[in-house]
């Protein structure tokens, strides 16, 4: 990686780029002052250089510096889920030069994770970190751009759902147990995904507003009002069993 922080010193960075008839090395510097600063000292330093020599390492040494980007700037949920496709990816491409790449790798790994009983969506997801790995890397001077386009599963579109009547859906909640009823009241009649449902807090429902702060993909919150009078009335009797900060409890 060109920069990163110096020895948890919050104003300085370690700064590297490539010499130019180096074989690969490295030249360094430490800069004291703001990230920005930092960044533009090293756009510099390439420019002045605009020909590095181009290495070709194993992937599996290059992948550390990988993480340490992707955990600097992205959030911590999408860092988590590119290590964790990463896993799989390496036990794959690990030993692998950037020169080894070649459309046939990918499609034994794709055939291979099939055979592991993987969806294709997952495996899309795991060759959408790989790419956005290798663009990281050829813009760190760590390889030249692929000379081929990673090619996915093309998308199949889902049919369109069956969606039951309001007096259906009302039988449902009617037969559904009382402890459960909330949950189910708050994925139809609010709106959320499983998950906002299952880890909403009380203290993100305000009964007296009835509007509720929802954490959603991406770790985004959002407003939803409480529209109905049943998940009003379903909120209300919860809260007033449960702890003020945990919906499970």
């Amino acid at each position: 990686m060109p920069i990163r922080p110096y020895r948890k010193h919050p104003d300085k960075w370690l700064v590297e780029w490539y010499v130019p008839g180096g074989k690969g090395k490295r030249a360094s510097k430490v800069i004291e002052g703001s990230e920005a600063y930092a960044r533009a000292y090293e756009a510099e330093m390439r420019r002045r250089q605009p020909d590095p020599v181009l290495i070709n390492p194993r992937i599996i040494s290059v992948a550390a510096d990988f993480y340490i980007f992707y955990k600097t700037n992205r959030l911590p949920s999408t860092y988590a889920d590119c290590v964790k496709s990463f896993k799989h990816l390496l036990k794959h491409i690990d030993n692998h030069r950037f020169t080894d790449l070649s459309p046939s790798v990918i499609e034994e790994y794709k055939t291979k994770r099939l055979a592991e009983k993987v969806s294709r969506r997952t495996i899309n997801k795991e060759l959408s970190y790989l790419s956005s790995f290798f663009n990281w890397a050829v813009e760190n001077n760590h390889c030249n751009p692929l000379s081929f386009k990673i090619r996915k599963f093309e998308k199949i579109k889902s049919p369109k759902p069956e969606v039951p009547s309001p007096e259906v859906v009302r039988a449902i909640i009617d037969k559904v147990e009382k402890t459960y009823r909330p949950i189910l009241l708050l994925l139809y009649d609010g709106g959320l995904r499983r998950t906002e449902a299952l880890t909403l807090a009380a203290e993100k429902v305000n009964l007296d507003t009835r509007l509720m702060m929802v954490k959603g993909k991406g770790e985004k919150e959002r407003v939803v009002p409480i529209t109905t009078g049943r998940l009003f009335e379903a909120l209300s009797k919860l809260k007033k069993k449960i702890k003020d900060d945990d919906w499970n409890g």
